[in-house]
Parts: C-alpha cells; structure tokens; sequence
C-alpha cells in the first residue's frame, strides 16, 4: 500500500503545485512493529534486572515480598502477551493464505 505527502519543494512545472512523495504504509508498519518489539523486550530484561537486584538484597528488604509479587506478576503478564501475540500472527498468516487460496481458485474458474 502507498499513500502520498506533500513536499514543502515547488514543482518543476512552475504551477505552484507541491510534489507527491509515494510512502510504503507497510515499510512504516514493519518499522514500527519492529520498534515496539525492541521496546517489549527492553522492558522484559529492565523487570529481569529489578528482579535480580530484589532477590540478591534478600528477604531482610522491607518490601521484599510486594517487589518479588509485582515484578513476577509483570514477567509473567509479558510472557502471556508475548505467547498471545505469536499465536495471533500465526492465525493471521493462515487467514491470508487461505484467502489467496480462495483468490487463486476463483480466477481460475
């Protein structure tokens, strides 16, 4: 898919019409995709870290038990996202396969 922005230069043809810049949508939504990942996983090693820092102060801490609980309770809801986000796109991809399938059938026909 491709959308259009306008440049901020004038057209060479001296109308005073601004140029269209084509934009590949799926290039910017890979590239974002690709971003958030890196940021799920900065924060899946930063609550590693916190949790490794908790458990080498050792129980004498005075909030020894909360950190351990909400630190856990975070790791665990990332790993359930994460599993959930791979098994999404595992059904996306089939969707799609399926409908080219279904495309490729009826022209065919």
């Amino acid at each position: 898919m491709t959308a259009f922005v306008r440049s901020s230069h004038f057209s060479q043809s001296g109308h005073g019409r601004r140029d269209q810049i084509p934009i590949n949508l799926n290039h910017y939504a890979t590239k974002k995709s690709v971003a958030e990942s890196m940021l799920d996983v900065a924060l899946l090693m930063a609550n590693a870290s916190q949790l490794k820092s908790v458990v080498e102060q050792g129980p004498e801490f005075k909030y020894y038990m909360v950190l351990l609980v909400l630190i856990g309770v975070s790791l665990f809801f990332q790993v359930v996202a994460g599993v959930l986000f791979i098994v999404m796109e595992a059904g996306d991809n089939s969707f799609e396969v399926i409908h080219k399938e279904l495309i490729t059938q009826l022209v065919k026909t």
